[in-house]
């Protein structure tokens, strides 16, 4: 079938601008993650537009801080050991203080001050229990007191308390105050408000009422918490992801042992392959019976019976590889490898045990740095505005307020160090690190270190030794390629003979293999 078609004349000439415009359309884009469907209606059913603020309501924080402690101070020992494996990498024995001024006496008066004051009042516990609180509980609090009964001129002292004593029993006022912390209109802290007496202490003697508060200048308090999102004015437990978690794990854990108690015990069972309906009343025996069995004795069966035993399926094959898969999900919420949660890295090698040791010790390098930050830094305003009003304890040379100090805490251990000795010698070697920042590293006063290799250079050469490492210089008119009796010449490599098999021309075996190695 043929046909003609009429064609259509050619359109007038437009410009550039116009025929783009005759062909714009709008474009209508979507997220896949936006749409609501039937498959994942319920799964986000949970997800909302609240503020920080409100996200974070007091009755909210304080079951989640209430399941935390649970899990991590009372009943999980997973849980309490990758918490207190994260203090004690991030707090260890506590950091030390490094003041750095061209005066080494200052540095040195200021910092022994600072070392006897902090271990007078135990500084490195009272951090562990500030970081131990900030993890579980999501936010940690410490207030300036003075302590009479130390015993060292420098009265301060710190006072640790739960963030359940921080609140405003009366509720929020205005929306400059959250949860008995008042701010300013840049959003800086003002004033905080103290319980007198715990909520969950379980005594009363009615001199204090349940709702008294303390209201406390906010340059007397540390807060320490993470923000994870902007406006937020109060932290949540880190584990507040991973507590379902720990939940299905004891409830997989207890299935799976009450399975295979079950199973073990039963010794035996007993079936027939007969109808369980029998016409003759006399072969109707009562179900479920139980028999008690002697051991080592020989047990006979009624004819048409037979004897079996249960099989102990449980536990599971999959029971290591399904714990071990929930406890690396749960470690991410703290940037936990599983060999320290489980506290064994018998399945690891060695490259991989370093590899995951980087994310967790990145994460705890940030942790220390809010410490430092937030918490040390706060001290050593307050220790530093007390030890400039004692006479005689500190020199007064210039505005002390503004010398340059810093925080070191405990070095990392290196898993293998033979490997990082060679490391730091090849970039001692190359100029690419200096000995400040090998000191840095080591916690080490760069100072005192010099003083104890002078000292230590000093007492060597009296008794006629070369430091360590350095290499003795020739003696002089001394030849350096004269040979030795000790170091006999080696013969080059054409004069060299084969060695020869033991026991040749008599001793002379033995002179070849020495002289061939």
């Amino acid at each position: 079938m043929f046909g003609f078609f009429k064609t259509k004349p050619p359109a007038p000439a437009r410009d550039k601008s116009q025929w783009l415009h005759s062909y714009t359309r709008a474009i209508r884009a979507k997220y896949d993650s936006a749409q609501t469907t039937i498959e994942n209606e319920r799964y986000w059913a949970m997800a909302d537009g609240r503020s920080a603020r409100a996200a974070l309501d007091p009755s909210i924080r304080e079951r989640i801080r209430q399941r935390a402690r649970y899990e991590a101070l009372e009943s999980g020992s997973f849980a309490r050991g990758m918490v207190a494996a994260k203090v004690n990498d991030v707090v260890g024995r506590g950091p030390t203080l490094q003041v750095q001024t061209p005066n080494v006496e200052l540095n040195r008066a200021i910092e022994e001050a600072w070392t006897a004051w902090a271990r007078e009042i135990n500084l490195p516990s009272k951090l562990r229990t500030m970081a131990m609180a900030y993890y579980v509980d999501g936010e940690s609090f410490a207030e300036r007191i003075s302590n009479p009964t130390l015993l060292g001129e420098i009265k301060l002292d710190l006072r640790l308390s739960e963030a359940d004593l921080w609140t405003n029993p009366l509720g929020t006022l205005t929306m400059n105050e959250v949860d008995g912390i008042r701010y300013d209109e840049a959003g800086v802290p003002v004033s905080y408000e103290r319980l007198r007496m715990h909520p969950g202490d379980d005594f009363f003697d009615g001199s204090i009422s349940p709702t008294e508060t303390d209201t406390i200048p906010a340059e007397n308090v540390i807060h320490w918490f993470r923000a994870d999102r902007p406006d937020q004015r109060r932290g949540v437990s880190h584990l507040a992801t991973a507590l379902p978690l720990f939940a299905e794990l004891r409830r997989y854990r207890l299935a799976t042992i009450a399975a295979a108690e079950i199973a073990a015990d039963y010794s035996a069972v007993m079936y027939s392959d007969a109808s369980a309906f029998s016409e003759n009343p006399d072969e109707v025996d009562e179900n479920f019976l139980t028999i008690d069995l002697e051991r080592r004795a020989m047990l006979t069966l009624p004819a048409g019976w037979k004897l079996a035993q249960l099989k102990a399926e449980q536990p599971t094959t999959q029971f290591g590889s399904f714990s071990e898969h929930i406890l690396m999900e749960i470690g991410r919420c703290l940037h936990t490898p599983l060999n320290i949660i489980c506290g064994s890295s018998r399945e690891y090698n060695f490259a991989s045990g370093r590899l995951d040791y980087l994310l967790y010790w990145n994460q705890n390098d940030v942790d220390r740095s809010d410490c430092e930050l937030v918490v040390l830094e706060r001290i050593w305003r307050w220790w530093l505005d007390e030890a400039l009003l004692i006479s005689g304890l500190i020199p007064a040379l210039g505005d002390l307020r503004a010398i340059n100090h810093r925080f070191v805490f405990p070095p990392r251990r290196p898993v293998d160090p033979e490997s990082q000795a060679a490391t730091d010698e090849k970039y001692l070697a190359l100029g690419l690190m200096t000995d400040e920042q090998w000191a840095t590293r080591e916690a080490v006063d760069l100072e005192s270190h010099y003083e104890q290799l002078a000292r230590m250079k000093e007492a060597r050469e009296k008794i006629g030794l070369s430091m360590p490492g350095a290499t003795p210089a020739p003696l002089m008119n001394e030849d350096p390629n004269a040979q030795t009796e000790e170091t006999p010449a080696q013969p080059a490599a054409n004069d060299r003979q084969p060695p020869q098999p033991a026991g040749n021309n008599g001793g002379g075996g033995r002179r070849d293999r020495g002289r061939s190695r």
